[in-house]
């Protein structure tokens, strides 16, 4: 099955393909168009890259009003450039911020090292449970790297832990230690011992298409260990 970044990859092929084998321009050109949406847009999850994609097809559309027909091969190779470039840069961004959730790590052996870090520092563990599938495991992970006040309190206060949940490994014996996950993402709060404190979803911390820090931070705050 192809995830969205080969999907990408896959139409800016076909794209390709259509404008140099083919020469059929129009349709080229959307295959371009909907493989940059998915490689910028939607794998990034991030507001800059949206703004970049939208600035550079706004710019794509003014040459094409002003040139010549032979020239719009020439067009579209800018329109690649740009898009490419600010691409990489918001994938990179967004890559170095945010921790992926990994079907190949071992949850058990994650919460044993979190116990250990959390009982040093006096902190409790915070089990994230979701998938890289999950477009709202993104924007939490996003939301948090981006608000500067949630994530200070989160990292003075928790031992993260993401726990993998998607089709290549559920760990469902693992998450059968603790109550019935409706949703995702899902938080867990644990005592620094590991002992289960709390579970909570995160639907109620939603805005529109994004999260609340007053929200998150009350959250955070009232199940925080004490100083």
């Amino acid at each position: 099955m192809l995830d969205v970044l080969d999907a990408g990859y896959l139409m800016l092929d076909t794209g390709w393909w259509m404008l140099d084998v083919l020469d059929v321009l129009d349709a080229g050109y959307w295959m371009l168009d909907t493989g940059w949406w998915i490689l910028v847009v939607l794998t990034t999850y991030s507001s800059q890259a949206l703004f970049c994609y939208v600035a550079a097809k706004l710019l794509c559309m003014i040459l094409y009003s002003t040139i010549e027909e032979e020239m719009k091969k020439l067009t579209l190779f800018t329109y690649l450039f740009l898009l490419l470039s600010v691409g990489y840069n918001s994938a990179q961004d967004a890559a170095a911020q945010r921790e992926k959730f990994d079907p190949k790590r071992d949850p058990y052996a994650d919460v044993r090292k979190a116990v250990e870090m959390a009982s040093e520092e006096n902190k409790r563990i915070l089990l994230d449970v979701g998938g890289e599938w999950c477009i709202w495991c993104h924007r939490l992970d996003n939301f948090i790297e981006e608000s500067a006040q949630v994530k200070k309190f989160l990292t003075e206060n928790y031992i993260v832990v993401k726990v993998n949940f998607s089709p290549e490994n559920k760990n469902e014996k693992f998450l059968s230690q603790y109550p019935k996950v409706p949703g995702y993402p899902h938080l867990f709060v644990l005592e620094k011992d590991g002992t289960f404190l709390h579970s909570q979803g995160t639907g109620e911390f939603e805005i529109e298409k994004s999260y609340s820090a007053e929200l998150l931070l009350d959250f955070f705050k009232k199940l925080a260990p004490a100083k």
